[in-house]
């Protein structure tokens, strides 16, 4: 990618600043990355000012940068950590970034989704089509469940009907 293209801090761990070669798993990366953001409050990456903190004094021809281009260069350099959002929040790990005590618990279903495409690996990353799939699936194992709820509780509401005498017999016999 030329120049200043992209958000460096969205960019995969194989994306380089030195090898803007943007790909289609940097973009299941992103994808990964707006869920993550959007459940932690913060991007699946160690700060990076904590990285130029670290880094800083060997790479001294920064400081000619605009402050911008420093912030890009810091946020493509960071290291990428996920971490998963089905965790109870007493038992979440420390974590600076957290903006928050702790993350809200979300679904399983939704966590291995998150996950799949913040593989760090890229060859184990899922694909498009494969991320695709998994949400579908996940999204009808929910509604299956939801569905199966919904059964249990009219079932139990009839059962109760009948027995108050609301009805003369179980409408399943």
């Amino acid at each position: 990618m030329p120049g200043m293209w992209g958000t460096t801090i969205l960019w995969p761990p194989e994306q380089t600043w030195e090898g803007r070669v943007a790909t289609p798993a940097g973009d299941i990366w992103a994808v990964g990355c707006i869920v993550h953001e959007l459940a932690h409050g913060f991007p699946p990456v160690v700060d990076p000012n904590l990285t130029e903190r670290m880094l800083c004094g060997k790479n001294q021809p920064l400081v000619q940068w605009d402050s911008r281009v420093r912030k890009a260069y810091w946020s493509a350099k960071a290291q990428r950590k996920p971490v998963p959002i089905n965790v109870n929040p007493k038992q979440q790990e420390f974590d600076v970034r957290r903006r928050r005590a702790a993350t809200p618990i979300y679904s399983d279903a939704l966590n291995s989704c998150m996950m799949v495409a913040l593989h760090l690996n890229v060859t184990k990353r899922a694909t498009a089509g494969q991320l695709k799939r998994k949400v579908d699936e996940e999204h009808a194992a929910v509604l299956f469940e939801d569905l199966g709820l919904c059964s249990e509780a009219q079932q139990s509401d009839m059962e109760s009907k009948a027995k108050s005498g609301g009805l003369d017999k179980h409408p399943c016999t």
